[in-house]
């Protein structure tokens, strides 16, 4: 008795027995494609992308004291009255939103101009102009600095 096989009546008991069809006009669906079918729907598009802006830290921008000022000052006009392409790096404060708030990044690049009437250095920098107000540098580094 416990070896005796046992057909279990189904509603698809005549066709499960049959070979799966396969078109002769269209090609099998790659499973990228199908699965494609099924991911999921997003409804609220760049919402995504909203959330991952605001979980960037942001910082205010920190208040340099009159000595570090004058410094950056001085390595400025170092840099204005320099004549050759002048590898550079910066650190400066980003500012990422209405609110002043932001976050510092360093850049290298080669300096382009120091525009003291705009009150701006541009570098270029992986064959892209950066352009840096001059209040937000914290600090200037590069070799004609170096005494």
């Amino acid at each position: 008795m416990k070896n005796e096989k046992r057909e279990i009546p189904s509603k698809y008991g005549d066709i499960i027995g049959l070979p799966h069809h396969v078109s002769r006009h269209r090609r099998t669906m790659t499973l990228e494609d199908r699965a494609a079918q099924f991911a999921s729907f997003d409804a609220l598009s760049g919402y995504g992308s909203e959330i991952k802006k605001s979980e960037i830290k942001k910082y205010h921008k920190l208040q340099l004291s009159e000595e570090d000022a004058g410094d950056i000052n001085r390595r400025l006009r170092v840099l204005s009255e320099s004549d050759s392409e002048v590898l550079v790096s910066v650190i400066y404060f980003l500012v990422l939103d209405e609110k002043k708030a932001g976050r510092y990044v360093k850049v290298s690049g080669y300096k382009r101009k120091v525009d003291s009437n705009k009150r701006h250095l541009v570098l270029i920098s992986s064959d892209k102009e950066v352009v840096i107000p001059v209040e937000n540098i914290y600090r200037i580094e590069s070799e004609i600095f170096k005494d």
